[in-house]
């Protein structure tokens, strides 16, 4: 069974682009190697128009300031001068390499595009190594519908009796966070058995987290 897509937002992202024209790629070559202004410079913002549109319609529903918009954007353009490749057509494999590439601040906002694009899933998010589970959770479905879910499992945990084991809230988070990513949805009732065998599967052996 195939982990389901995230759906971030009633706003529908149109297609990636999977080619360059040629005018496109000497522009993103402009841009991208060592010394360049990159996206700093307006005049190759507005002849990489048409490869960012989608980028952006996907942080805008996202909620991501301008600054992060800016430096997931020089991120994904390094990618795909260094792959030649647009990113429309890249697999879950290459969004993962292209996020590695990102300062840890960034990382999860490039993932958090990936997902909002169609590029790679929550599952597939989470199989990068030194990923902070709640700092995705959070880029993808915002603080406050994270923060709501996991009141519900801590306030259902007091009512059976297990309030001491929820006092410190980074565990609880993790593990919830972790799983809202699997189901693909900031809803509990989306949570399957598939999603709790893949969350389980890809936690820390003995972490705290694989314990709540």
């Amino acid at each position: 069974m195939q982990p389901t897509r995230l759906t971030t937002s009633s706003v529908t992202v149109k297609p990636g682009p999977t080619s360059f024209t040629e005018a496109e790629w000497a522009e993103v070559t402009a841009a991208a190697v060592p010394g360049a202004l990159g996206l700093r410079s307006h005049r190759a913002r507005r002849a990489l128009g048409r490869l960012l549109a989608s980028v952006e319609e996907a942080s805008a529903s996202l909620g991501f300031s301008r600054s992060t918009i800016c430096a997931a954007e020089g991120v994904i353009l390094h990618a795909m001068w260094t792959n030649g490749t647009a990113w429309g057509s890249w697999d879950a494999g290459t969004w993962l390499v292209a996020a590695h590439t990102a300062r840890n601040s960034c990382r999860a906002a490039v993932l958090g595009i990936g997902i909002c694009v169609g590029g790679l899933t929550g599952a597939d998010a989470l199989t990068m190594e030194r990923l902070e589970a709640t700092t995705l959770a959070r880029r993808v479905f915002g603080s406050d519908a994270v923060d709501r879910e996991v009141e519900r499992v801590r306030a259902y945990l007091t009512t059976v009796g297990y309030g001491a084991h929820v006092n410190s809230p980074v565990p609880l988070m993790t593990a919830v966070s972790r799983l809202l990513l699997e189901a693909g949805r900031a809803e509990l009732d989306a949570i399957t058995l598939e999603a709790l065998v893949r969350a389980h599967d890809v936690s820390p052996p003995l972490s705290e987290h694989s314990q709540v």
